[in-house]
């Protein structure tokens, strides 16, 4: 799902036809809602907010089936399969939403580090690999019948995730 991002005073005036969160001065709440926004950002806000304002208005409802009949779903911060559920943190979730994005293709680490934080990583940074493993310990629970395994690393590059 695409969701814009938009200063209250660029909202046309009957609305927006997409999905939209709108930031501004706190005087025009009522406006932007009356106008049919998602969420409205006060000022001043941050970057880290504005992210997850944008993850809990896409976050609905996320699925991936596999190659049994089964499927990992994705919502409000939780990863289900099955009867079995568990926790995402934050940076966690936002790992496996653009891995599961890119079911079988391959993403950098480059490319995760940046969702996270806006920027490309120092040299020698591992912090996307302690997600990575984080969330391959909870998948490995979710599907602990088949000793499960999603994510696969590609030496030098990054991850790839096969549902």
């Amino acid at each position: 799902m695409d969701i814009y991002v938009l200063p209250v005073e660029k909202i046309p005036e009957n609305g927006f036809l997409y999905p939209f969160i709108v930031y501004g001065a706190r005087e025009f709440l009522e406006i932007a809602v009356l106008k049919g926004c998602k969420d409205y950002i006060r000022e001043p806000w941050g970057r880290e907010e504005l992210l997850f304002r944008v993850q809990k208005a896409v976050s609905g409802l996320a699925k991936v089936k596999t190659g049994d009949e089964s499927a990992f779903i994705v919502l409000d911060g939780k990863l289900m399969y099955g009867d079995r559920k568990v926790s995402l943190s934050f940076p966690e979730a936002l790992v496996f939403r653009v891995l599961l994005a890119n079911t079988s293709k391959l993403v950098s680490r480059e490319a995760l580090y940046y969702t996270l934080w806006g920027k490309l990583p120092s040299k020698g940074s591992r912090v996307i690999d302690v997600h990575i493993s984080s969330l391959r310990k909870k998948l490995k629970y979710l599907r602990k019948d088949k000793g499960y395994n999603a994510i696969r690393s590609v030496r030098g590059y990054g991850y790839l995730f096969t549902g």
